[in-house]
């Protein structure tokens, strides 16, 4: 049955769908830096609100508006969601700072929509042909809300997943997802990767136990493989509500 199902939905393998990121049409600005003491919790009553990560292991560091002024804010090469950043609009600019003389310049980079009602995502950057591509992520309570059991791919590849009876194709930057009846009960879920090729493999299985009023992801930055040792998928799990702006 599992044979195939994948030989119904495993269409040939595409290309990593990303979307490129709009480059300004703009000269550079004149702007002044935030003060020392800004921090991004000063932000946090912003409409929106987001996580950059850098997939490829580039260093990236851009500025950002943040009223009249301009703030640092470096994509993540490490496989955390600690930072966290705030914006009053869903176009987010990035810009590139230099200086002449005395004065900064702000030279805008590329220009990211995350969408409207966006409470918490992970932008997703990497590098093809000397571009730079992104992808959003919604992670939002909204999305992923209590009795939710996620899986998202952060890899570059497909793989199969099984979340209970559920089987899945999970493409590279999207989300597989499960939904329970909300409820304080302990509910013991399978969870099995599988490598896909012409025939599908298991690769990795293994019982979570979840509570239902909560949620619960599993953020996956490489194809899970058999041949991993130890038989552990690279993953970080997130117990209990997404990753909250407050």
């Amino acid at each position: 049955m599992l044979k195939l199902f994948f030989r119904i939905f495993l269409p040939a393998m595409a290309a990593i769908a990303l979307f490129e990121t709009s480059v300004q049409a703009q000269e550079a600005m004149r702007g002044k830096s935030v003060p020392s003491t800004f921090e991004w919790d000063s932000q946090k009553e912003s409409k929106f609100s987001y996580r950059l990560l850098s997939m490829d292991g580039k260093k990236r560091d851009y500025h950002v508006r943040v009223g009249d002024s301009f703030a640092p804010i470096e994509a993540s090469t490490a496989r955390s969601f600690d930072s966290i950043f705030f914006s009053n609009s869903p176009l987010i600019t990035f810009y590139k700072k230099s200086m002449d003389g005395k004065d900064s310049l702000y030279t805008p980079v590329m220009t990211i929509n995350i969408g409207a009602d966006k409470e918490d995502v992970v932008i997703c950057l990497t590098e093809r042909d000397g571009s730079t591509l992104h992808r959003v992520i919604d992670i939002s309570q909204k999305n992923l809300g209590a009795g939710v059991f996620a899986v998202v791919n952060l890899s570059k590849k497909p793989f199969g997943v099984a979340i209970g009876n559920k089987l899945l194709r999970v493409e590279p930057f999207e989300t597989a997802k499960q939904s329970f009846p909300q409820s304080d009960d302990i509910e013991e879920v399978p969870l099995k990767f599988y490598t896909l090729g012409n025939y599908p493999k298991l690769s990795y299985e293994r019982y979570i136990s979840f509570i239902k009023s909560q949620n619960l992801t599993f953020y996956v930055f490489d194809v899970p493989s058999d041949k991993d040792d130890g038989n552990d998928v690279p993953f970080l799990m997130r117990y209990g509500k997404p990753p909250r702006r407050k």
